[in-house]
């Protein structure tokens, strides 16, 4: 009896242990086919790409040249901004040059290209500066303009050579120079003055055509006046002589009238010598004779 109990409960664990294995094998199977399968939707998560920046820091010297070549850049563009009409020649064009190279220098990476192009166009920039003072100089050794618009503009002419020996900014100096310059000359941004008008042509003058000449028959000569004796001076005043009276003004000589050549005779026309207009260069015609014509 008690190895048939034992039997069975052997058997119930076996059956147990192999249902539990068998359970085991399916989870284990159906894991790995749900693995394996493709889905439409990808379940895994999705990774978000880092972005990475890294400062690179310039060099001081690089740093320093950029900023003194753009504040050149900025005062030279304002100058010629300013002294558009006022300047003329090369000046202003060397000047635009030397800002194009500074463009292109500034465009890379090398300090010392920024100073060579930077040390160019502070060179073309004073020289305009300089030009723009002598315009001054020029308008206050003119002579032109009350004396509160000549102290203005020596006062400017004063700030921009004390800008020039001090190596600033340029442009605000120099603008204040040309707005006090314009009033005393004639014409805004020219050296010169203005060349003058052509007088007008002068109004022809009358002619005046002479009086036509009328002969008069000259007049009788007057009889000369008998003289007088002279009555004797009266010694209680002083005789007043009469004013003697202005003479007329001669009347202008007539202009002696044109002469007329006489007109030459027509000249005479010789007619041939005819019967019709002579009768004596006519012969007298034969007379017939009863005897016939005479030999």
């Amino acid at each position: 009896m008690r190895s048939r109990r034992r039997s069975e409960r052997r058997g119930r664990a076996w059956s147990l242990i192999h249902g539990t294995s068998a359970a085991l094998a399916v989870l284990v199977t159906a894991g790995a086919l749900t693995a394996c399968a493709p889905s439409g939707v990808d379940s895994r998560p999705t990774t978000t790409p880092r972005e990475t920046s890294i400062d690179i820091a310039a060099p001081p010297e690089y740093t320093a040249a950029r900023e003194a070549a753009l504040a050149v850049r900025d005062d030279s563009l304002a100058l010629l901004s300013a002294t558009d009409g006022a300047v003329v020649g090369a000046t202003r064009t060397d000047l635009l040059v030397a800002i194009g190279s500074l463009n292109d220098a500034l465009a890379g990476v090398s300090a010392e290209a920024i100073m060579i192009a930077a040390t160019a166009a502070s060179d073309r920039r004073t020289t305009l500066a300089e030009r723009v003072l002598g315009l001054g100089a020029a308008a206050l050794a003119s002579g032109r303009g009350s004396s509160a618009r000549r102290s203005t503009l020596t006062a400017a002419v004063e700030t921009l050579q004390n800008t020039l020996d001090a190596g600033g900014a340029l442009a605000p100096a120099a603008i204040a120079v040309l707005e006090a310059r314009g009033p005393l000359v004639r014409v805004r941004g020219d050296d010169v003055d203005p060349p003058s008008r052509p007088a007008p042509p002068a109004a022809p003058r009358p002619v005046r055509t002479p009086p036509p000449a009328t002969t008069s028959a000259p007049s009788p000569q007057a009889p000369a006046p008998t003289a007088e004796p002279a009555p004797a001076p009266e010694t209680t005043a002083p005789t007043l002589e009469p004013e003697p009276e202005p003479e007329p003004e001669p009347e202008p000589e007539p202009e002696p009238e044109p002469t007329v050549a006489p007109e030459p005779p027509p000249p005479v026309v010789l007619l041939p010598s005819t019967c019709d207009v002579d009768p004596r260069t006519c012969f007298p015609e034969p007379t017939p004779t009863v005897g016939g014509p005479l030999d």
